[in-house]
């Protein structure tokens, strides 16, 4: 390896490692590898590593790496006296972020290390070291350009992108880039359909299918492993709704209908102008257009939603969720008494066990704490104000990004204008290099005001949570004279503005308050039917009812 001119140091380094990717890491992208060149690397510029950090995140974000985040926090606050990292865009891929960081490091005295490359604090030195960012930025867009033009084109050419497994009923011909039938698979296809369209439910059809042993499209395809649950592969309420929605199934075949998406959800859907339609060949019929269609008519029908939540209201619906798996539970009526049940008997990757909550009781005791904080104006708001002070660090942190984006804005725009400058009094033969030199800047002051932009959303995202608890305490104020006679819909509009959270297993549940987008929690409330579990709630936030449903109080 080349050896990089860097001044020699004293004190703690701090060393960060990154990869894209877990499958980066499996393919020779190693984390440890990078991490024992800078630790090499540290050591011999005469710093003592204090940290090693590890992470796995894509070079184009910043503020949501928690891991670097909190470095940055630690360099700011001069913790460590270098920062050393195997290359440019280990560190960041957006050439607007690498300079905040940099700047950072400049401001509390820490020195920037790339192992591969020499960073020169020189005017010339930044400048190249911007290029190199850009550089590397414009190539991860530029990869990822030329992966989504490919597969778009390939569409348009009447060819199927195939992406992971295969549509379940199909295989593959590679070299047609076309469907097949896969005879064994379609047959399992045709009988959803029909018990659909016969007017079965998807969970019958879930038992159904289990009760026949037949395998789930998941079964030989892809490794199901959650810690909670077996491997195994099974039918669930998600498999079978795939099935009779796609289109695919009666011939009419698709692409571009998908999207990659940020946050929970992997994909989302494309505006229906923007699919491509496949010619038929591409994916044969697997099902009549008759016989889809009326499963969709049947499906909709068995949807009664509205209807059944009039039948049988359910104070708690879309608050309750499992104490043991967390899925959302939902309301239903066993031997004519009311419960809340975990779901995952219906989902692919098996049932849970978790026991059904008592839906009275459990409804009784979150409308009795929720009336108590509405009613009780010091619980409120002593609550908000101990909310505020524990995220003072944390709008504090918000404050240091926000004025570091600033500063690298304004320096990057100094150091514009002073190649402008100098381009104005260059000879015409440097005239294309200033001409480069500009327009690179350019690009660094306009990424940079971008993050500018983002760093202050993000502070105004913060005051807009402070603005909302304010809201909340002249709620309590308006209802508080009026809680005695609320009715079910009252009582629904109190859970959403609380945001009530109850997260439960049989009689042992828990009652979370937490006003959306503010993170307050302001009570909790543990019922159990052997009471050492309520005494073993943290941070003191749970509370014991002294009265308990169905419970006898114990003897000493």
């Amino acid at each position: 390896m080349k050896k990089i001119k860097t001044t020699q140091g004293s004190g703690q380094a701090l060393v960060y490692c990154r990869v894209s990717t877990s499958k980066q890491e499996e393919k020779g992208t190693s984390l440890d590898s990078q991490a024992a060149a800078c630790i090499a690397r540290a050591e011999e510029l005469g710093f003592k590593v204090g940290r090693v950090t590890k992470e796995v995140y894509s070079g184009a974000e910043i503020y949501d790496r928690q891991l670097l985040s909190a470095d940055r926090a630690d360099i700011r606050a001069g913790k460590f006296q270098a920062l050393v990292v195997y290359a440019i865009d280990r560190l960041s891929r957006d050439v607007a972020h690498l300079c905040i960081i940099a700047d950072e490091c400049e401001r509390a005295g820490a020195q920037l290390i790339f192992v591969t490359e020499d960073l020169d604090r020189s005017a010339e030195g930044k400048l190249m070291q911007s290029v190199r960012a850009y550089v590397a930025e414009v190539e991860r867009q530029k990869i990822r350009e030329r992966c989504v033009r490919g597969k778009r084109q390939k569409a348009l050419s009447g060819r199927v992108v195939r992406g992971g497994t295969d549509l379940y009923g199909y295989g593959f011909d590679a070299e047609r880039g076309v469907r097949t039938v896969n005879n064994v698979e379609a047959a399992t296809v045709r009988q959803i359909f029909r018990w659909a369209a016969e007017g079965v439910s998807t969970r019958s059809i879930i038992n159904r299918l289990r009760q026949q042993g037949t395998p789930p499209p998941s079964a030989g395809k892809r490794r199901l492993v959650h810690e909670r649950y077996s491997a195994t592969p099974a039918w669930g309420s998600g498999a079978v709704k795939r099935i009779l929605n796609d289109p695919t199934y009666k011939g009419e075949a698709y692409a571009w209908r998908w999207q990659s998406a940020k946050g929970k959800k992997a994909t989302v859907a494309r505006p229906a102008d923007e699919w491509i339609r496949l010619p038929d060949d591409a994916a044969p019929a697997i099902v009549t257009p008759e016989l889809w269609t009326a499963a969709q008519e049947r499906l909709k029908a068995n949807r009664g939603d509205y209807t059944r939540n009039e039948l049988r209201p359910d104070l708690l619906r879309g608050h309750v969720f499992c104490g043991k798996c967390g899925l959302r539970m939902r309301g239903d009526n066993e031997h004519g008494r009311r419960v809340y049940r975990c779901p995952s008997r219906f989902a692919a990757l098996g049932d849970c066990r978790g026991a059904r909550i008592p839906s009275v009781e459990c409804e009784n005791a979150a409308w009795e704490l929720v009336k108590k904080i509405l009613d009780d104006p010091t619980v409120l708001t002593t609550e908000l104000e101990r909310r505020k002070a524990e995220g003072s660090e944390s709008r504090a942190r918000l404050e240091a990004d926000a004025e570091s984006a600033r500063r690298s804005h304004r320096q990057a725009e100094a150091e514009l204008q002073k190649i402008v400058d100098r381009a104005a009094t260059a000879d015409d033969d440097l005239w294309a290099m200033f001409q480069k030199a500009i327009a690179e800047k350019k690009i660094t002051v306009t990424r940079l005001k971008e993050a500018v932009d983002d760093a202050e959303a993000r502070l105004a995202s913060a005051d807009a949570d402070a603005a909302s608890l304010t809201a909340l305490t002249e709620y309590a104020a308006r209802v508080r004279k009026h809680l005695a006679v609320f009715g079910f819909d009252e009582k629904r509009l109190a859970f959403e503005a609380l945001n009530v959270k109850v997260n439960g297993n049989g009689r042992d549940w828990r009652i979370d308050v937490c006003p959306p987008n503010t993170g307050l929690v302001s009570q909790s409330y543990c019922s159990s039917a052997r009471p050492a579990q309520a005494r073993r709630c943290s941070r003191n936030v749970c509370r014991r009812s002294s009265r308990r449903s169905n419970s006898r109080p114990r003897s000493n």
